[in-house]
């Protein structure tokens, strides 16, 4: 009985760092899997130590691009011949 206490926080936590580490380098998946195989100690080191995801950088930049691209008006000076 006591063991199967000990696995289920083990999982547990394997679990709360693979969430914790999910717009990290290696995703959910991957930090569950490490910290599985290793410890959730060591995982959430991982995941402490990674760098975020491009991918999320890219999204917001995308966005910011988008909200400036819709926003300048005719008599910006960016504003090139084609566009007006």
């Amino acid at each position: 009985m006591i063991f199967a206490i000990i696995l289920f926080f083990y999982v547990f936590f394997s679990w709360v760092v693979g969430y914790s580490g999910r717009y990290r380098l290696f995703g959910f998946w991957g930090y569950f899997f490490a910290s599985l195989l290793l410890t959730p100690l060591l995982g959430l080191l991982f995941v402490i130590a990674s760098s975020g995801s491009d991918r999320y950088v890219v999204s917001v930049n995308r966005k910011e691009l988008e909200t400036l691209q819709s926003t300048r008006g005719a008599g910006d000076p960016l504003a090139t011949a084609s566009e007006e």
